[in-house]
């Protein structure tokens, strides 16, 4: 057998198929434009014409047909590879469609001294479940196939924790969301107690989206961003809330930022208004309908991230240079610059949660947050992309949901690739009051809000009318230019040595917190960061909310807000301290009827009953006693 007349034959042919097998998959992904697509496909089917009509009608000498099974062994080892990464993207994009589940994630906790250590051993014992959980007939039938146990309704979030730590009931049974949100409001909770079961359930979520064509007409979506770990289908506030305008025309971004505690009607309720972050809790549906509410605007799609993922996104962008309105030191080590900064996806995460480094607390952080979507926008819209494609595959696998149909996601890319646009994107934030109020989700007592500046919505509902109208609007990022590295913070220069890279204007020193809650009962110590002198004076504006010593230690007295303030030779620092008193058991006076006694002819009701009732303890025990 002579390589004439076998080897050079049978490459040609594998070269042959495997090139059919990539212009298939090509097509299968329709993610190129045409003019791209079609002179792929004319090369790789004159390559392979010309690689057959030499195997088989030209006789050529044996150390041509070397050369020309070297040539089919090198366009089969192309089409495979090629092969490869795109049934990977085309995997990658099908299974995007299957975003629709939604997890609820349950936890069983007892007292941190209690004995049980699993769930059976709550036989025949006392839990309590909340009455106003969305799937509270799920949790009922899951724990009656598996435990015989007795089962009290709570309407109440804060009745329903005190039951726990006053031994009234052997457990409660609690979604996660609501678990954060106890352990956000009492910081003692998770000390005090253990969780000895976790269960989850899944079902589909509501499709709210309203498509259009993305290429052709303006759209929005809404980023939700969660500031945890774990499963992204699960139901959790939503501590990120950005809102993307975007015109595929004008190829402008317009991004919202509205803060997690911005106090709102939550959509197709009645009663108290609610912290944006809490709409999340009930979903991705009531986020999106109550910013349309807020904001006027019809929001097509939504896209839900794990705030943390960033971290793999952006390594695998081979990091992003994110612009910094000030120098500042964040909370976990490192040292921003003022201008633009280049970080890993560690350091762009630091950089979106820094809160504490500044006067505005969460408006500055919202910025940054902004600052870190236009950074990673404007990576992803350059050619550097493509040289990082397989490892952002593998980056935002799982790490993300959203109602943009494949389609609509395709088309996207092809518009990049086919004008390779750069992208103008603007940065605005809502703004507000700070305060405190009864809200939805927990009515039981007061808590920090942001009270809306009706100014600032009216503001951006004009920037949005400019931006679907096709205005042109000027971009919130200058260009691209001195960038640095974040350092860290034991290296990091003094912030008061030049004026203009400083958070806190025209001032020689700063205090070691800009804005915190407290709860009463919790001392805070302010401590001033390089002072020129030891005489310091200090004030509260608000004494009857809490008081200040000379020291600097500040003593919660009662629910509200009040600002501390250094004096030093004229020049003044303050921070702004917020109190709450999650323990406050008076109701506000529409809900002091809410909850009723338990008979003793109903205490012995088992979870397969259909219970109605609500617990309140207070009388209960007095009636005991």
């Amino acid at each position: 057998m002579t390589i004439k007349c076998c080897w050079n034959k049978i490459f040609s042919v594998i070269s042959l198929c495997f090139s059919t097998i990539l212009i298939i998959l090509l097509g299968l992904l329709n993610l190129m434009p045409i003019k791209i697509y079609l002179p792929i496909l004319l090369v790789i089917m004159i390559l392979n014409i010309v690689n057959l009509f030499l195997s088989f009608k030209i006789k050529l000498n044996k150390k041509i047909q070397i050369i020309q099974i070297i040539l089919s062994a090198i366009m089969t080892l192309i089409s495979i590879i090629g092969s490869f990464y795109l049934s990977k993207t085309i995997l990658f994009i099908n299974n995007l469609s299957d975003n629709g589940i939604v997890t609820q994630n349950y936890s069983v906790v007892v007292l941190k001294n209690a004995t049980y250590e699993q769930l059976n051993d709550l036989a025949d014992k006392n839990i309590s479940i909340f009455k106003n959980d969305l799937k509270k007939s799920k949790v009922i039938d899951y724990l009656n196939g598996n435990i015989n146990g007795k089962l009290i309704e709570v309407s109440d979030l804060l009745t329903f924790k005190e039951s726990l730590y006053k031994e009234q009931v052997d457990a409660i049974v609690i979604e996660d969301s609501y678990k954060a949100l106890i352990e956000e409001i009492d910081s003692e909770f998770m000390s005090k107690t253990k969780v000895i079961h976790t269960f989850s359930f899944q079902f589909e979520s509501e499709d709210i989206s309203k498509n259009v064509d993305v290429t052709k007409e303006p759209f929005a979506v809404y980023v939700s961003g969660i500031d945890t770990y774990g499963n992204i289908s699960s139901v959790s506030r939503s501590d990120v809330n950005i809102v993307a305008v975007v015109n595929p025309k004008t190829y402008q971004v317009l991004l919202i930022s509205i803060p997690r505690d911005y106090y709102v009607r939550l959509h197709g309720t009645t009663g108290y208004k609610d912290k944006l972050t809490h709409a999340g809790m009930y979903g991705v549906e009531m986020s999106v309908q109550t910013i349309e509410d807020l904001l006027g605007l019809t929001i097509n799609y939504y896209f839900k991230v794990n705030f943390t993922s960033l971290i793999d996104i952006i390594d695998a962008l081979g990091g992003v240079d994110v612009y910094s309105e000030y120098s500042f030191d964040s909370e976990v080590g490192y040292y921003f610059y003022k201008g633009y900064n280049s970080v890993n996806g560690t350091q762009a995460l630091a950089f979106a949660r820094a809160r504490h480094a500044f006067i505005d607390g969460d408006r500055q952080r919202g910025k940054n947050q902004q600052a870190v979507i236009e950074a990673v926008i404007r990576k992803a819209a350059s050619k550097a992309i493509i040289t990082k494609f397989d490892s952002l595959l593998d980056a935002v696998t799982g790490k993300f949901q959203t109602n943009l149909e494949i389609g609509e996601i395709t088309d996207l890319a092809k518009l990049q690739l086919d004008k390779m646009p750069s992208w103008t994107v603007k940065s605005i934030s809502l703004n507000g009051f700070d305060s405190s109020n009864y809200t939805y989700t927990y009515s039981s007592g007061e808590l920090y809000v942001m009270e809306p500046d009706q100014k600032s919505i009216d503001s951006a509902k004009e920037i949005i009318s400019q931006v679907l109208s096709g205005q042109k609007i000027e971009s919130s990022y200058g260009e691209v230019s001195n960038i640095k590295n974040p350092g860290i913070i034991e290296s990091a220069p003094d912030q008061s040595n030049d004026g203009s890279d400083v958070i806190e204007d025209d001032i020689d020193f700063s205090l070691n917190i800009s804005d915190v809650t407290v709860q009463v009962g919790e001392n805070t110590q302010l401590i001033i960061n390089n002072p020129k002198e030891d005489i310091v004076s200090w004030n509260s504006s608000n004494p009857s909310v809490a008081t200040v010593s000379s020291d600097g230690l500040v003593t919660p007295i009662s629910d509200g807000i009040t600002t501390i303030t250094a004096s030093i030779s004229g020049k003044t620092a303050s921070c702004i301290i917020r109190v709450t008193n999650p323990l406050n058991i008076i109701l506000p006076e529409d809900n002091e009827q809410e909850n009723a006694d338990i008979d003793d002819s109903n205490s012995d009701t088992t979870l397969g009953e259909d219970i109605s009732q609500d617990v309140d303890y207070e009388e209960k025990q007095e009636e005991n006693e």
